[in-house]
Order: structure tokens, then C-alpha cells, then sequence
């Protein structure tokens, strides 16, 4: 054969093209074939080779093609949803479906109902995808089995099963094993299930604001909680239990801010807030307005973090003594003066000189002499 140029470039026949070429791909998205083309003319190397690239491109395809298995199994391998555009024949193939459901859980949303009531179709799915037990037949939202699968590869699962499993305790005490958060889809007769929150408490705090109010002032629960770390646990426990000082104190051990959690009287507990204090000095905003007005529980929690200054009264912020005394702990403090203070050019010096970003916070007339 005899190779024939056209502007300079040598014209390779069709046949006698490689299947790798860039021109090739090219080709492939751009030749239209027609719906009815004969499977005698069909170059299965290229479609081969097309589907591999884009499983998608099967919408495209001849029938001839769409109802060929091999290049309906390749499509789905690059992309599962491509099952879609598959001969109804081969969309009711349970190998086929159980393919790409495999590959992606959510392709379930597009099978026929029969491969939605399938439990090995939807199993695979939900293996794949837990969410996708969403697209699944309304009856196998009740099998336990199905459903748990789901739930332990996504937890969010559990909002499609049947409302009788989220009243069935052996059900849902499996359910809040593999994940806490479906504890918020439980009967409310399970919220006030010891066991249950115990679980659940386990593996967050923020399971308590689920319990019932009775195991919400539950000490025993709560003191557990709170004892393996999680001080965060007393923000939903009973007022009674954010009035107990040793709980409290337990929380205050893991941090200081767990005085967050205190009842207006033990946030005004000068022995308590300095227990706070020692752990975390931001803890001072959550002390009562008396003890923020003390000299010495202030400049303790700045000597931790300058930040507490704001959380000081508005007097001693607006107290020269006090506020020089504050500036040469942190200069930076100087940020939470007054603003008569960040105006005062000896107090402003001081705050320069132990840090010299505090000339940011320096009133404009006094920037220009603080940086001379």
C-alpha cells in the first residue's frame, strides 16, 4: 500500500492504526456510529479500547454494543453507574449488577426493584457504600442484618432503617457499639438505657445530650465520663451534677476550663476557679464577676496566658497600678486596657519594651514616640 501525504503528514489508513494513538482517542469520542450498525462491523479493539477510557461512553454505543455482556462488563469496571445504558436484558444480569454495585454502593439508587429486594445485591452495595442502604427496597430496611452492615460502613445508615429497629434495644445497642452518633435516631424509651449511654459516653461526650434527664443526673454515669478525660461530658449533665464540687474538681484535673461547666456558686468557689486557674488561665472568664475583679486570681492567669486579661473587670483594666503591673507580665496584655491606659505614654512604654507588637494597640498620638 502506498502511503499517500496530505500537507506534509503521512495519512495512516484507519485499520492500520495503533490503538494508543492521541489521534486515535480522538477519533473514537468523535465517530459517530450508527444505532444500528451490524455486530460484523463493529471494531471490537476499539470499543474495547473507548470503554476502557470512559465506561460513560456506552450511551453512545450501537445497540449491537449495548447488548454485548463483555463490553457492557467493561464499561461498568471504569464506570459502575455506565450499567445504565445496558440493554434492559443485562441490566436485569445479576453478575453484572452485583459488579457494580461492588465497585460503587450508590449505583443501587439505579437498579431495577427486583436487584433493590435482592439481599446479596444490596449487601454488596452497602458493603461498598453504607448510605446506599437508602435505594434499598423499604422490606430490607428491616432486616438487621443488612441494616448493620450498612451502619458499620457508614453510621448514617441508620436513618433509613424501619423505625421498629430503632425501638428494638438488641438492634440499637449494636448500632451505638460501631458508631455513637446513631444514638440520635433511637426510641426515646432507649435514651434512658444505662447501658446504652454508657456505651455511647465511651466513645463521645456529646452522647449525654441524647441520654434522658434522669441519666443525665446520673453521677455514676457522669463521674465515669468525666474521670477518663471527658470534662466536656458536665456542659449536658443535670444542674445537680454541675453543683457537685468533686465533680467538678474531677473535670478541673483534665482541664481547666471544665469550669465552664459550674453552677453560678462554685464558679464564685475562690479555691475551685484557682484549681482552674493553675490548668488553663483563659479559665478566668468563667469565673464569677467577684473573683474577675480579684488582683491576684487575674495576674495568676495571666502569668499563663495574656489573653485571660480580657476577662478581668472593667475596673482593673482601667486601674493604672494594676495595668502596669499586667504589661510588664506580657506586654501584649496591653491589647485588653482601657482605652485611657492605651493612652498613657509611661504604661504603653513599659508594653513596647517587655514586647514591641503591643505598639499596635498604643493610641495613634503615642505610636510616633513609642517607635523613635
Amino acid at each position: 500500500m502506498v502511503a499517500t501525504k496530505y500537507r506534509g503528514q503521512v495519512l495512516i489508513p484507519y485499520a492500520r492504526r495503533s490503538i494508543g494513538d492521541a489521534d486515535d482517542r480522538e477519533e473514537v469520542k468523535s465517530t459517530g456510529m450508527p444505532e444500528d450498525l451490524p455486530a460484523e462491523m463493529v471494531d471490537r479493539d476499539m470499543v474495547s479500547y473507548a470503554l476502557k477510557q470512559d465506561g460513560m461512553i456506552l450511551r453512545d454505543m450501537p445497540r449491537v454494543v449495548r447488548h454485548d455482556r463483555d463490553f457492557v462488563r467493561l464499561a461498568i469496571q471504569t464506570s459502575p453507574e455506565a450499567i445504565r445504558f445496558a440493554s434492559e436484558e443485562l441490566q436485569d444480569d445479576f453478575e453484572l449488577a452485583c459488579e457494580a454495585v461492588e465497585a460503587d454502593g450508590n449505583v443501587l439508587q439505579i437498579l431495577n426493584e427486583e436487584m433493590k429486594c435482592d439481599e446479596d445485591v444490596v449487601l454488596k452495595a452497602v458493603q461498598s457504600k453504607g448510605n446506599s442502604f437508602q435505594y434499598a427496597d423499604k422490606t430490607m430496611h428491616l432486616d438487621t442484618d443488612l441494616a448493620m452492615e450498612a451502619i458499620q460502613s457508614d453510621w448514617r445508615a441508620i436513618e433509613s432503617c424501619n423505625h421498629l429497629l430503632h425501638k428494638d434495644r438488641d438492634f440499637m445497642l449494636q448500632a451505638v457499639t460501631v458508631s455513637w452518633r446513631t444514638l440520635s435516631f433511637a426510641h426515646p424509651d432507649l435514651n434512658g438505657d444505662k447501658e446504652i449511654i454508657r456505651i455511647a459516653l465511651k466513645q463521645s461526650w456529646l452522647a449525654l445530650a441524647h441520654a434522658s434527664e434522669e441519666l443525665r443526673g446520673d453521677r455514676e454515669l457522669v463521674s465515669e465520663s468525666v474521670k477518663a478525660g471527658s470534662w466536656q461530658t458536665l456542659l449536658n449533665a443535670s444542674e445537680a451534677l454541675q453543683d457537685d464540687r468533686e465533680l467538678l474538681l474531677d473535670g478541673i484535673r483534665s482541664s481547666g476550663l471544665a469550669l465552664k461547666c459550674a453552677s453560678k456558686r462554685l464558679r464564685d468557689d475562690r479555691e475551685l476557679v484557682i484549681e482552674a486557674l493553675r490548668k488553663e488561665g483563659l479559665a478566668l472568664e468563667f469565673a464569677s464577676p467577684r473573683l474577675q475583679d480579684d488582683e491576684e486570681l487575674v495576674l495568676m492567669a495571666l502569668g499563663l496566658d495574656k489573653g485571660a486579661f480580657e476577662s478581668a473587670s472593667m475596673r482593673l483594666r482601667g486601674d493604672r497600678n494594676f495595668v502596669m503591673k499586667c504589661v510588664q507580665i506580657d506586654g501584649m496584655a496591653s491589647e485588653f486596657a482601657s482605652s485611657e491606659m492605651q493612652a498613657d505614654l509611661e504604661i504603653m512604654g513599659l508594653a513596647v519594651k517587655n514586647d514591641w507588637r503591643a505598639v499596635s494597640f498604643a493610641a495613634p498620638e503615642l505610636k510616633k514616640s513609642l517607635l523613635a
